[in-house]
């Protein structure tokens, strides 16, 4: 019993010096490297802090389709229990939402439409959780970096656009199950709105 305490620690003890290194590679090396052209008619709405036209978006590497993708999961969930940082933790849920678009849009185009759209909207709730968490903290600091509200803004807005782009390709039997994920971004781009717009 003792041994495999100490066992248990020495893991605990090695997982907590690994998880920052874990979070700088994911944020790092997965990023920006699928660019995603939103219409123009999206971009002619937008102002000059709400650009770019061209969004990128993080290579999705495993998909949910794989038997290993349970790891990538426990991954994600151990690095934002152990991130207390705030601000850090909002960075975070929104690449995770941006991975999770990119997997969503790469099982659709495999044909896994249920499965993507699913996916998608995991990806939409981490989105939406990280524009409350930004709206939570600038109540208790509005100190905070207007650029952290506008690249959630950014975000918000492109995750729409993409989906739209998917929700006008679809088959009508599959824009049902695409269409909770455009309502969740919907609703991600009205609360960063409303927090841009108390900011002010």
């Amino acid at each position: 019993m003792n041994l495999k305490r100490f066992c248990v620690g020495i893991f605990l003890v090695l997982l907590l010096h690994l998880i920052p290194s874990v979070v700088n590679a994911s944020l790092s090396t997965e990023s920006s490297i699928i660019q995603t052209t939103i219409p123009a008619s999206t971009a002619a709405s937008l102002s000059p802090s709400e650009q770019p036209m061209v969004y990128d978006l993080p290579y999705p590497g495993l998909l949910p389709d794989h038997p290993l993708y349970i790891i990538k999961v426990f991954r994600d969930r151990i690095v934002l229990l152990f991130t207390r940082d705030q601000l850090r933790r909002i960075e975070i849920k929104r690449h995770l939402a941006d991975k999770r678009l990119s997997m969503g849009k790469a099982l659709i185009n495999k044909g896994k439409i249920e499965l993507g759209a699913s996916t998608m909207s995991k990806g939409e709730k981490y989105l939406f959780e990280a524009v409350k968490d930004t709206h939570a903290y600038i109540s208790k600091t509005p100190e905070i970096n207007q650029t952290t509200i506008d690249i959630l803004l950014v975000a918000t807005i492109n995750h729409e656009a993409i989906i739209q782009q998917l929700l006008n390709d679809a088959p009508l039997i599959d824009r049902e199950s695409l269409g909770l994920s455009f309502q969740i971004a919907q609703e991600s781009e009205r609360e960063i709105r409303t927090v841009k717009s108390d900011k002010l």
